[in-house]
């Protein structure tokens, strides 16, 4: 009697072992499921992050080319082209922003599957991407103060008086802006000669972070 009671002692243990094993082993199965939806949407987010990173880029490099010709206007104290000059005001303080989609990411990390993904240059790059990513929102918010605070001096100093049209989105005519007025408002010069750094700047964190992004891609495609 005690070697049944024994062997079925043996069973159900067994038995609760193998129910336990097949349980983790489902538990396993749907959390790499999930984590592989995630990453999906990951790489789709990514992939729309690239191009809005290509699109602001070639924003900002038109904004450097009007700065430059700006502030050659500035050097021959002669403003050859007024209508130029509105384009590259507008182009500065028009707010051009990037905005990441990390929803996914996010979503990930705080799922706490992130260690599901079983690649570590998956999760390098990941994490890579994103420290990047910090540091270009990081600058924007930088700029965007710079620029709002300059927007008040000249507010202040009755700038937006003077040259009230530029701010009307369907005027036609050309702004008779001219060296001799300008001087008057030596805040316009700095913001050009400031923002050509900020400029060059952002082209570079743009274009390096679409390089990681695509690097990350890349890593996400082969490791499916």
């Amino acid at each position: 009697m005690i070697g049944v009671a024994l062997a079925e002692m043996v069973l159900i243990i067994a038995g609760i072992l193998l129910a336990l094993q097949i349980d983790n082993w489902n538990q396993n199965r749907q959390e790499r499921k999930i984590t592989n939806d995630y990453l999906e949407i990951i790489k789709h987010n990514i992939a729309h992050d690239i191009k809005d990173l290509e699109d602001i880029s070639d924003l900002r490099k038109q904004s450097l080319i009007y700065t430059d010709t700006i502030l050659g206007y500035y050097r021959n104290e002669h403003i050859s082209d007024p209508k130029l000059f509105e384009l590259g005001f507008r182009s500065l303080f028009l707010e051009e922003r990037f905005y990441p989609n990390r929803s996914a990411y996010e979503s990930l990390k705080s799922s706490g599957f992130l260690r599901n993904v079983g690649n570590t240059r998956i999760e390098e790059g990941l994490n890579g991407y994103n420290l990047h990513i910090d540091r270009i929102l990081n600058s924007q918010d930088v700029f965007n103060s710079l620029i709002l605070t300059i927007e008040e001096k000249l507010s202040e100093n009755g700038f937006y008086i003077e040259y009230a049209e530029i701010f009307q989105w369907e005027h036609n005519d050309t702004i008779n802006f001219t060296y001799e007025n300008l001087v008057k408002y030596p805040d316009v010069q700095s913001t050009f000669i400031r923002s050509k750094m900020w400029l060059e700047q952002f082209i570079l964190e743009y274009t390096q972070c679409a390089n990681i992004g695509k690097d990350l891609l890349e890593e996400l495609n082969n490791g499916d």
